[in-house]
């Protein structure tokens, strides 16, 4: 995600909301004490329309951006500015008229990722109050709509490795596009790691760095 960091790339973290409750999330830790903030509107506006910036990523380390109060605002923004979008989000909680007004926004530089890890008997387990069936069918719309690329980002963890092979299989079968990543708040003992041998080569470098 460099490229939205330096140069002519701007990651945006627009809001600490969240309808999940993730156990390692700081939201869900610090319960009770944890402030809801959004970024102002027209500090968004600013931002997206600053010439310098040709790339924005939408996406949060607490938050999740679909649950700004103006996201889909910010979205035509981003568009009629001329900018590249990459969306991160878990994707749970929308109506799928919703997601067909943000699709229908976007165009071939733009990339939608969803972070759904595991298939419905487990992508609640760490994504607590996430819909694996919301989730999903929102992907397969966007797929459908085929604007943007739609990308189901996959998290392994101990009780979701042995379902990497299905859920590839599943993406490419409504093409969606798919990716195994390394969670950032993995600890080197913590209990919910994978078992090196379900991961791919480039992963388990990772996973073991």
């Amino acid at each position: 995600m460099n490229e939205y960091k330096f140069g002519d790339g701007l990651h945006i973290e627009l809001t600490s909301r969240c309808r999940l409750s993730c156990p390692n999330c700081e939201r869900t830790r610090f319960k009770g004490e944890y402030k809801i903030r959004d970024l102002h509107l027209e500090l968004v506006f600013r931002l997206v329309a600053n010439p310098k910036f040709k790339k924005i990523m939408l996406s949060g380390t607490l938050g999740d951006p679909i649950y700004y109060p103006h996201f889909p605002e910010v979205v035509k923004k981003i568009k009629q500015s001329g900018k590249e979008l990459r969306i991160a989000t878990n994707g749970s909680g929308k109506k799928l008229e919703w997601w067909e007004e943000i699709f229908n926004l976007l165009d071939s530089r733009d990339t939608v990722c969803f972070g759904l890890d595991g298939l419905q008997d487990t992508a609640h387990l760490y994504r607590v109050n996430t819909s694996f069936i919301e989730v999903f069918e929102a992907m397969k719309l966007g797929a459908a709509i085929n604007r943007a690329v739609i990308e189901w980002q996959f998290i392994p963890f101990n009780f979701n490795q042995h379902q990497i092979e299905e859920a590839k299989q599943l993406a490419k079968e409504y093409g969606i596009k798919f990716a195994i990543i390394k969670s950032g708040r993995f600890r080197p003992d913590d209990p919910l790691l994978p078992d090196i041998e379900w991961l791919p080569e480039p992963l388990k470098q990772k996973m073991m760095n």
